[in-house]
């Protein structure tokens, strides 16, 4: 097939981790002998990471307006692809990117903005109204001209049939995937510990990926003073700055025990996943949840937050809590530092239950059949 994937983020670039998925599905549709032309964003220079003799990549310079200006630029480049070569499918990795696009395409379905403005009780008026234009003007118009959406979670899909009144054949399951042999339990990462200056008796627990409000660090924050055995806390990823300080804020004592690690490499997750006790997830909302898998992937046991599709991710891998509720978390976490075995029998159901269902290559095929199931409507 001919596919064009539309992701405002592709490496090095990277706004979401969704981003990265989407970098994996590309890879996998490469092997399998398909044609890819992505469109992206594009900030500053930047030298491509990927390459392939099937693999074309169009960047689109972002600039103030962000999705909204990449969207209608993105349109536009699509129309002037397509008089040079016929696409079988154009793919959004977010739907609602084709707010300005007018003719057959895909998109896939994260979380919605109904969802956003539901579980926005930290931000201010005008980031709410700002959900709901985006939700009235590029999202719901964008789901009702797809030909086909594509749900990474059982939980969105029931989001946009609930929700937004959208028929069930309309949509297909296309869970999200990771390379399981990649992410895989690391027994010696003692030079991890000690390059982080933690002591090796010590109890970890890691927490990874864009923080913005909806992740729900403050908490985390807060469940930290409460914890015991007192953990210390790894961070990994990039900050909302104001996240940033509502977070310390709600640190109090503890910020002395928190690790900020910044930009990990993909190559070296794996040992921060194994190093951990615990991969610790207070976010309000998720569409899927992507380091929870490759926690689990790695062995290590969830503590998460019963939002979204976070239950049918984590499985039996983890235990979870109610939302925003930091007693109960800093509970859970308790109980688990203090249950090494449960910790254990935790970890091996939770990489049995990621290699049975989020391996790489059902991710892949399951994107191809929902491509071929829709291919129909796509041409007529």
């Amino acid at each position: 097939m001919n596919i064009a994937m539309v992701s405002l983020g592709f490496a090095p670039l990277r706004t979401a981790g969704l981003d990265i998925v989407g970098e994996r599905l590309v890879k996998g549709l490469l092997d399998r002998g398909h044609h890819v032309t992505v469109i992206a964003g594009r900030r500053g220079g930047l030298s491509e990471s990927m390459t392939h003799g099937n693999l074309e990549i169009v960047r689109i310079p972002l600039g103030k307006t962000h999705w909204l200006g990449f969207g209608l630029r993105s349109a536009l480049a699509l129309r002037s692809l397509k008089s040079q070569r016929d696409f079988d499918v154009i793919h959004f990795w977010d739907v609602y990117f084709a707010w300005a696009f007018r003719e057959k395409f895909l998109g896939s379905l994260n979380h919605s903005f109904d969802q956003r403005i539901r579980t926005s009780k930290n931000v201010g008026v005008t980031k709410k109204s700002y959900y709901r234009l985006s939700m009235f003007f590029a999202e719901k118009p964008s789901v009702r001209r797809a030909s086909g959406l594509l749900a990474i979670s059982r939980a969105s899909m029931q989001e946009y049939i609930n929700k937004y009144g959208v028929p069930d054949s309309k949509i297909v399951l296309t869970r999200l995937g990771i390379d399981t042999q990649f992410f895989r339990p690391i027994s010696h990462v003692d030079k991890l510990r000690i390059s982080l200056q933690i002591p090796l008796e010590d109890p970890v627990i890691l927490y990874s990926g864009f923080f913005t409000h909806r992740k729900g660090l403050e908490y985390l924050g807060r469940a930290m003073t409460k914890i015991h055995p007192t953990p210390w806390l790894v961070l990994t990823g990039k900050w909302d700055l104001s996240v940033h300080q509502k977070f310390y804020a709600s640190l109090g004592s503890m910020s002395s025990r928190v690790i900020e690690a910044g930009f990990v490499p993909d190559e070296r997750m794996p040992d921060y996943y194994s190093m951990a006790d615990l991969y610790v997830s207070p976010s309000l909302l998720e569409g899927f949840g992507l380091p929870l898998i490759e926690a689990l992937s790695c062995g290590t046991p969830v503590v998460g937050v019963d939002s979204g599709a976070v239950a049918e991710v984590v499985g039996p891998g983890g235990v979870l809590v109610p939302p925003a509720d930091s007693q109960a978390l800093a509970q859970a976490v308790s109980c688990l530092l203090s249950s090494p075995m449960k910790r254990k029998n935790l970890a091996r159901q939770g990489r049995a239950h990621v290699v049975t269902n989020f391996g790489l290559e059902r991710m892949v095929d399951t994107y191809i059949e929902a491509y071929k199931h829709f291919l129909y409507a796509l041409s007529s």
